[in-house]
């Protein structure tokens, strides 16, 4: 498909020049910043793994929110991956990102809010379900709201994006394309989910393995032995298919054991299914349709292979329906490049696509 480069002439960020008080009689260069907050949701309140209410959230300010105290700014929400670097982290890490590109003048100053997204189970996928609570809702609701009543925000979708990679990949997709009237923009980095195929096929060990977990404490165990995608299933069925009356994980399982073979429960799994984001997206299209930008990007030689398969079908689906969007394939693995692809990639196209 045809790509459009956009150019838009940087505003030249005024921070190098302006000085603020920062005690009596001394004065210095305005600094981006890292805060640190505890944002309350009620929609996980009563979820059954006992995780927080009050979430930890780190906040990216630019040099700029001080120097510029009449100034708003543009947002963009990331979502980290299943079992990923905690919230404080992805902040810090984008501190240093942003700093460098701003000082390049290749980005505008804008506020980056990166809330976390794990739980006991070590991901939430960002979804509402009464066993491990509403963190759609959360992340929709309770932290934009924080976020635009705390900061100087340019609180419109216009003005506001989305995105995240792997489970904050899926996540972001899934968030975008139900909220368009919260986030105008998506950039999904290797998202996860999109499509069940490759290692998340009907007859893959994950499904078979994600029903023998009996407790939370066996999933670091999996993880260390390879085995990431078969406990980040459990958190998805904890996510998708969730049933509050059974004991832990909670779970109203989408396979079941049919002789020597694991095949799909008929009144579950449609259930789980319908969570996936190519099977979602033809119910999703009225809200899809309103949306200004999409962009998707993956590794070529990403280990986790439902994730080409999925972007590549995820974005066949996008063009059948004439939604315009990137699809940008890359050299390299599901992680060997999101750093990269972070800096160079998503900071500059939501920065020439945010109203600012």
């Amino acid at each position: 498909m045809m790509r459009t480069t956009v150019i838009k002439t940087l505003r030249i960020a005024r921070t190098a020049a302006l000085l603020f008080p920062v005690c009596v009689g001394l004065h210095s260069f305005a600094q981006s910043r890292i805060v640190r907050a505890q944002v309350h949701s009620a929609g996980l309140e009563h979820n059954l793994f006992g995780d927080s209410s009050d979430q930890t959230v780190g906040i990216y300010l630019p040099a700029a929110y001080a120097a510029e105290p009449q100034r708003r700014f543009a947002v963009i929400y990331f979502l980290h991956g299943y079992n990923d670097t905690r919230a404080m982290k992805v902040a810090e890490i984008v501190q240093q990102m942003m700093d460098k590109q701003i000082a390049a003048h290749t980005v505008e100053p804008m506020i980056i809010v990166a809330p976390n997204g794990l739980n006991k189970l070590l991901g939430s996928f960002y979804t509402n379900s009464p066993a491990t609570g509403d963190w759609e809702d959360y992340v929709v609701r309770d932290l934009v709201a924080y976020i635009d009543s705390h900061y100087r925000t340019l609180a419109s979708p216009d003005s506001r994006g989305i995105g995240g990679h792997s489970m904050g990949g899926y996540g972001s997709l899934m968030l975008a394309f139900k909220h368009p009237d919260v986030f105008g923009y998506v950039y999904a980095m290797s998202p996860c989910c999109t499509i069940l195929a490759g290692d998340l096929a009907l007859g893959s060990k994950v499904w078979e393995q994600a029903q023998k977990v009996k407790s939370v404490s066996e999933l670091p165990g999996l993880i260390e032995h390879g085995e990431l995608l078969s406990a980040a299933m459990l958190a998805a069925e904890a996510a998708f298919t969730p049933d509050p009356h059974k004991p832990f994980p909670f779970v109203d399982s989408p396979v079941r054991m049919e002789g020597n073979h694991w095949v799909p429960d008929p009144e579950v799994f449609p259930e789980f299914q319908s969570h996936i984001v190519v099977n979602a997206l033809p119910g999703l299209l009225p809200k899809i349709y309103k949306l200004k930008g999409i962009y998707i990007d993956y590794g070529a030689q990403d280990e986790y292979t439902h994730i080409p398969l999925g972007a590549q079908a995820l974005s066949a689906e996008l063009s059948i329906a004439g939604i315009p969007h990137v699809l940008d394939v890359y050299e390299g693995s599901h992680s060997s490049r999101v750093h990269s692809q972070f800096e160079t990639k998503l900071l500059l196209w939501f920065s020439t696509h945010l109203k600012q």
